[in-house]
């Protein structure tokens, strides 16, 4: 169970107090079930989560020590790779996938509640907490999450498109909302979020390209732009809090990126960061795509999952989470 933070504008009002005006990028991931299915959406608890801070202290935070290793080692990595001899996983994910930490829970009937100042004596709980702790503790890193049970998501008005991918860039970009009015103006925004797998059942996917799919594989939604819906959402929503900033300055430039090929969030690190990050840039991307998958699991989890981590107040200065009914306005505005 995540504790709230107090404001985002807290979080956020840290990296201003030196009147730096740079880039900000924010890595985006999301955790349950999106699919809709028979118009129906989510199972059991569905969330979203941006992890975000100016260049610099990506800079900063991913060449920390963590553990025996760096930060930008260790989440460009699988997770498996950092644990001791003779501590496997079931499952075992080509990246930093916390998928594989909760089907270890599922598979050995573990259910706990992993809180971040309890050190734990399983190995896997005890590296997932010392991760947790150092992104909430020591990264300097600001961590938004949202989220909610379907009934929750049906409230805020999510699922009325039909389509999965859609209202996770609407969800996406309420989420962004909040911190917006709080990034300097004429800082730029680099967001990166991309496309997930999708049941080849679900409404959306049978519709555009699966009509003859019965079976309930996973397939790649990225067919229907992703990246774009998110962009012109998050567009209105700059529109929007320029109406009550008191200067009506917003972000200057908010642009969503992939990870690879031109233009990507690794060529800009190549082009923007000082070595030695500069020289590991596809590393530095994949570090923070999972720095990002550990953000969606700083909140409650699906039911199927048997283990979850507990924020204490003593850690929640830099994270803040929702409710979807709280983004209700923003995912309607």
């Amino acid at each position: 169970m995540a504790e709230r933070g107090d404001s985002p504008s807290g979080l956020i009002q840290q990296y201003n107090e030196g009147n730096v005006l740079e880039m900000w990028i924010a890595s985006g991931d999301e955790t349950g079930g999106w699919d809709i299915v028979d118009g129906r959406f989510g199972t059991g608890f569905t969330g979203i989560a941006w992890v975000l801070g100016p260049l610099s202290v990506w800079e900063s935070a991913l060449q920390m020590p963590l553990g025996n290793t760096t930060a930008l080692a260790a989440f460009s990595q699988p997770f498996s790779s950092r644990l001791p001899d003779g501590v496997q996983l079931s499952k075992d994910s080509q990246k930093y996938h916390l998928m594989d930490v909760w089907a270890y829970c599922k598979n050995r009937g573990l259910r706990a509640d992993v809180a971040l100042d309890a050190p734990q004596d399983d190995p896997v709980l005890e590296l997932l907490r010392r991760d947790a702790e150092w992104l909430l503790q020591k990264s300097g890193l600001g961590v938004l999450t949202a989220g909610g049970n379907s009934a929750d998501g049906k409230a805020a008005g999510l699922g009325i498109s039909g389509d999965g991918l859609r209202e996770r860039a609407r969800a996406f970009a309420a989420l962004m909302t909040v911190a917006l009015p709080f990034i300097p103006g004429d800082a730029s925004l680099t967001l990166l979020a991309e496309g997930r797998t999708e049941a080849s059942i679900a409404d959306a996917a049978k519709y555009n390209l699966f009509p003859e799919v019965a079976n309930d594989t996973r397939l790649h939604e990225p067919y229907r732009n992703f990246i774009g819906h998110l962009t012109e959402d998050l567009a209105r929503a700059s529109t929007r809090c320029g109406s009550f900033v008191a200067d009506g300055r917003v972000v200057s430039e908010i642009v969503c990126r992939g990870s690879k090929g031109k233009n990507g969030l690794a060529d800009l690190i190549g082009k923007h960061c000082r070595l030695p990050l500069r020289a590991h840039a596809l590393e530095a991307v994949a570090a923070m795509k999972g720095i990002a998958d550990l953000g969606a699991a700083l909140m409650p989890q699906p039911d199927s999952v048997g283990c979850r981590l507990v924020v204490p107040p003593a850690y929640s200065a830099n994270h803040w989470f929702a409710n979807f009914r709280e983004l209700r306005n923003a995912i309607h505005g």
